[in-house]
């Protein structure tokens, strides 16, 4: 895809609205492509009301996504605009914390100003975050086990529905946390990395698969496991990398939930396949203009 094809394809769309035309440079298509994911968010926490309400929980997991992001940022040594470049407005952080994280001169910062503000993810993070030379792994798995809790807590508000959907973000999250450490060198114990709360991995189902040496097998494991369950399919095809397990699982939940949404179209699902939905398209907007990008097609 040339500059100007994709110009053309982001005419008509929800993105339109934030760029110029003619204007295709990466970094200002990235903003257009957060700048609208936000606008969209935001209109769904509206309708869910103070404090998000139901949806508490998936304002909870996108904090989460945020801050994971932010953290990255800063042990890699990024800028601080480019922290929070994907990062969406919620509720519960806004665009001015983001930024403010974004601006920390640490990961331990990050975590004691989240922890100041009250919260729920400040406090997973001090630990780790605050030693010296922050591990990766661990404040990722940090992260995650404070997330499965907090959202797993918040759903009980939201109905069977957003209930099952935190189990299945949990469940995903720990297929992918295998798939990456199978055959890698980790410090500690595996099972360490395994998250409470989902509802198809066991403990012993995820050490056994992030014990082997590959991820071939790490993957045959899981979907032994899995039987039955959307998570089965993804897995049975072999991803080469945890990403590419993600995306299939992404794309298997979007489908079981569209189907499961024409039988009950009046509950949650649509609101939780929208969340989804809005997820894939994201990554999607974003790969084309980065491969665009990234093959010369686009100025800065």
């Amino acid at each position: 895809m040339t500059p100007t094809e994709l110009d053309h394809a982001l005419r008509g769309t929800p993105y339109a609205r934030f760029t110029a035309p003619g204007d295709t440079g990466p970094a200002t298509l990235e903003l257009a492509v957060t700048r609208s994911l936000a606008e969209r968010m935001t209109l769904l926490a509206r309708w869910a009301g103070p404090d998000a309400g139901p949806l508490r929980a998936i304002m909870l997991d996108q904090d989460a996504h945020n801050v994971r992001d932010i953290v990255r940022g800063l042990l890699g040594g990024l800028a601080p605009e480019r922290r929070a470049a994907g990062a969406i407005p919620t509720p519960l952080l806004g665009r001015k914390e983001l930024e403010s994280l974004a601006h920390a001169e640490s990961p331990g910062a990050a975590a004691a100003t989240l922890a100041v503000w009250g919260h729920p993810l400040g406090s997973a993070l001090l630990d780790e975050a605050s030693r010296k030379h922050p591990d990766g792994y661990r404040l990722e798995a940090a992260l995650a086990r404070r997330t499965a809790a907090e959202t797993s807590r918040a759903a009980r508000k939201g109905g069977r529905r957003v209930r099952a959907f935190v189990r299945a973000e949990i469940d995903a999250a720990n297929a992918v946390a295998a798939l990456l450490l199978a055959g890698a060198r980790t410090e500690g114990q595996l099972a360490d990395f395994f998250i409470e709360g989902g509802r198809v991995f066991t403990l012993t189902d995820f050490v056994r698969a992030a014990s082997v040496p590959s991820r071939v097998d790490a993957a045959e494991l899981l979907a032994s496991a899995a039987v039955g369950s959307v998570f089965e399919a993804p897995l049975l095809e072999h991803p080469s990398t945890p990403s590419a397990l993600l995306d299939r699982i992404l794309s298997a939940r979007i489908e079981e939930l569209a189907a499961r949404g024409r039988q009950e179209p009046v509950s949650a699902v649509p609101v939780l396949l929208f969340v989804l939905r809005l997820r894939w398209e994201a990554q999607l907007v974003r790969r084309v203009l980065w491969g665009v990008a990234l093959a010369g097609g686009l100025r800065p």
